[in-house]
């Protein structure tokens, strides 16, 4: 499970719901994940290239502004569009307007430690959490 959308609700075995979300560990580890998962976003080689990303402008504006994503897409549907956008909207000619950015056949991205399948989950946690991680 991803630390920025964890269930607050649900303590880890043998450990009470403040000692698990106050620890230092587990705000290190959140903080880092999320920064992280943000240096993916915030790339010009991948959503930066045509989608804008708070107040840094796309190279090519094609796609939406991606801070309105919490508010437009559900959780679910963005990890599979983020993972695969060719198997959700089918371009007969041309060009997708989406490129796979996350191949799973392809070597993962520097900026994260993990594969193609958790870099693409990282990225949906930014999206979905854009508004806390942008501060």
């Amino acid at each position: 499970m991803s630390p920025l959308r964890q269930n607050p609700t649900m303590p880890a075995r043998n450990t009470s719901i403040s000692a698990r979300n106050n620890s230092p560990t587990t705000s290190k580890y959140r903080q880092a994940y999320a920064s992280d998962a943000y240096r993916l976003v915030a790339n010009y080689k991948r959503c930066l290239n045509c989608h804008q990303v708070g107040p840094q402008a796309p190279t090519q504006p094609v796609g939406p502004p991606l801070e309105l994503a919490p508010d437009r897409l559900r959780a679910d549907w963005m990890l599979r569009w983020i993972a695969s956008p060719q198997r959700l909207l089918i371009y007969p000619d041309g060009l997708h307007a989406m490129p796979p950015n996350f191949k799973s056949n392809d070597p993962p991205w520097p900026e994260f430690a993990g594969t193609m399948l958790e870099q693409a989950t990282a990225v949906r946690d930014v999206l979905i959490n854009y508004p806390k991680v942008a501060e």
